[in-house]
């Protein structure tokens, strides 16, 4: 966000007060200062929890207290935000594309769509790439026989009386939800380095978009 000439990386913290602390974890990580990378990580991670709380979950919660189902399009758009988005954390990318050279967007929903559900597969995150991500991104509407009502018992409901597919936008992002939570549960409070590398590194990918900048690989392949 901008706003009176500063950008914002999430509520109350500057974009520069990013840059710093990733040149100060850098710094630490040349040093081999194990308690301030640490230290410095957690910080950094913390704040992108922050910003994805305030930037999408917090908006999504406010318009489905509103009981709204002119909300149900915008809420499902932010869900495929937020699906896209988890599957670049996970694998510290700035662009799904970027992961291995060979990536579609697609991939990114065949990876986290069966994480919401057990009978979900990744031929399901296909059909939800297709079904709502691509036509309500690019056409501003769902596919054919697609819809959207927050009125169905399941994620995904098959409408046989009108040959519909129906999706809940409120219970997929439930599950989201659900799903950040164990991200950053997982970054923060276990010993998985490649999850906290890979969440830094999406950080500096944002907090650097218009910058040149080192990657946090070199620095942890001592290439630096």
């Amino acid at each position: 966000m901008f706003k009176n000439s500063i950008m914002f990386f999430s509520d109350g913290v500057k974009v520069d007060d990013i840059r710093k602390l990733i040149n100060d974890y850098d710094k630490a990580i040349k040093e081999k200062d194990k308690n301030k990378i640490y230290g410095l990580q957690g910080k950094i991670i913390q704040i992108m929890k922050k910003r994805i709380n305030s930037r999408y979950l917090k908006v999504v919660k406010e318009c489905i207290k509103l009981n709204d189902d002119n909300f149900g399009f915008m809420i499902m758009s932010i869900n495929c935000i937020l699906i896209e988005l988890y599957y670049q954390l996970e694998n510290g990318v700035d662009e799904t594309s970027d992961f291995n050279g060979q990536t579609r967007i697609e991939d990114a929903f065949r990876h986290v769509l069966p994480k919401l559900h057990e009978d979900f597969s990744t031929e399901t995150g296909t059909q939800f790439y297709e079904d709502i991500r691509c036509k309500l991104i690019h056409q501003a509407q769902t596919n054919t026989n697609v819809a959207i009502s927050f009125g169905t018992p399941d994620m995904i409901y098959p409408y046989d009386q009108e040959e519909y597919t129906v999706y809940n936008p409120e219970l997929f992002f439930n599950q989201i939800m659900a799903l950040y939570n164990t991200l950053f549960n997982r970054a923060l409070h276990e010993n998985n380095v490649t999850l906290k590398n890979n969440i830094t590194e999406k950080v500096r990918h944002i907090a650097y978009k218009n910058l040149k900048n080192k990657s946090l690989n070199s620095f942890v392949e001592g290439k630096v």
